[in-house]
């Protein structure tokens, strides 16, 4: 949309973190994304900072998804 990028990682991590695999393919991926459209770490979010939900679950790793972006150049 206009004012996000929706990435979506498949699992439900309310049970379990996500593998190793989903989260380097992920972290390369908001590497790429924060760079090419200057994210910077205080606007990357997860879902329950948008909507009421418990997405990206208790067991999702989101400040290490998150350090990727403060370790790019704007």
């Amino acid at each position: 949309n206009a004012r996000g990028i929706g990435i979506c990682v498949i699992g439900n991590f309310e049970e379990a973190p996500p593998s190793k695999a989903q989260l380097n393919s992920l972290k390369a991926l908001v590497k790429v994304l924060s760079i090419r459209h200057r994210i910077t770490p205080e606007k990357f979010m997860g879902h329950a900072a948008v909507k009421t939900t418990a997405c990206p679950g208790k067991h999702f790793p989101l400040n290490e998804v998150r350090q990727v972006i403060s370790e790019t150049d704007h």
